[in-house]
């Protein structure tokens, strides 16, 4: 009996030993050994094959930022109050991630992927509102690929203590995935949650157009980069030197949209009419009831939302 309970177990251990040495291999290129992080792990080769991965592949840590900040959410998220803000990544994401990706792609072999976690924490007045975003990421020719596995998932409990955090990310419940797709993005054919970005297309450009039209840019008219606007993601690309016509226009540009807005503003409704704006977004209760006909035409929100969305901003009246 002896005998066989030991062959019983040197045939368990004979059996194990294969399977942890096959364990997919991971290297951390970034943690905090919490919610954050940047890691590559190995896929298994005929999966690799699939996705045609071409690594390694040297990557402007800029670019990548640029397109990183172009991820957006759709804005029934926004109709609905489910989230604050259309994009995806935050300012301390894309840092974070931007750099790290960078990284990452530079060391990857043809079957690895690289793995990232970020957590946001947003609190609402004194109420936590810890999110967090999970996927992966693979560049192909010239396309970077992002799968989302949890997006913008809220977190529940005391995220601060330690040794809950694998409990509190699998009882997090992201988003349904839903983005609103940007100049040189598309979406992947066979998969809803993958986004595909091509790395050739100018993100720097529509960033810090997005900038100029919330007024977000310095007066000096700098970008983020400085006077230069940081072009394609791929390295060897020239980066476009801002000349004085260009500056001039944006100047121009950025004056009449002021003097624009201070007219509307001087010519604004009193009484009920600019009662009926809506708080912090300064729409009127028609611009909204517009934007919320949009939604459903396009099919963004269904029936049952655009009703109770409706019946909400008629409340405002």
């Amino acid at each position: 009996m002896k005998r066989l309970t030991l062959w019983v177990i040197a045939a368990a251990i004979a059996i194990a030993v294969p399977n942890i040495a096959a364990a997919a291999k991971t290297t951390y290129i970034a943690t905090n050994h919490r919610f954050d992080l940047v890691k590559l792990q190995e896929v298994k080769p005929s999966e690799a094959a699939i996705r045609g991965m071409t690594h390694p592949v040297t990557l402007d840590e800029q670019g990548l930022m640029s397109a990183l900040e172009s991820v957006m959410l759709s804005r029934s998220y926004i109709i609905k109050k489910e989230v604050d803000s259309q994009r995806v990544f935050d300012d301390g994401a894309v840092a974070y991630l931007g750099h790290n990706f960078s990284l990452a792609f530079a060391q990857a072999k043809p079957n690895e992927k690289v793995v990232f976690s970020y957590l946001t924490k947003d609190p609402i007045f004194i109420l936590r509102n810890d999110r967090i975003t999970i996927g992966e990421a693979w560049m192909q020719g010239d396309e970077l690929h992002l799968k989302f596995t949890k997006l913008y998932a809220k977190l529940t409990g005391d995220t601060d203590k330690r040794g809950n955090e694998a409990k509190a990310i699998a009882r997090a419940r992201g988003l349904r995935i839903q983005l609103e797709l940007q100049p040189g993005q598309m979406m992947a054919v066979n998969d809803p949650e993958e986004l595909l970005l091509n790395i050739n297309y100018n993100y720097a450009a529509d960033v810090q157009k997005r900038q100029l039209d919330a007024k977000a840019v310095p007066t000096s008219g700098k970008t983020m980069a400085g006077e230069e606007v940081v072009l394609p993601i791929a390295t060897g690309a020239e980066p476009v030197q801002a000349t004085t016509e260009t500056k001039s226009k944006s100047k121009s540009k950025a004056k009449a949209r002021d003097a624009e807005a201070g007219s509307a503003q001087a010519a604004a409704p009193t009484g009920v009419a600019a009662g009926n704006a809506a708080a912090g977004t300064g729409e009127t209760v028609e611009q909204r009831l517009r934007t919320l006909d949009s939604l459903r035409k396009d099919g963004l929100i269904s029936d049952k939302e655009y009703k109770e969305k409706k019946k909400e901003i008629m409340n405002d009246l």
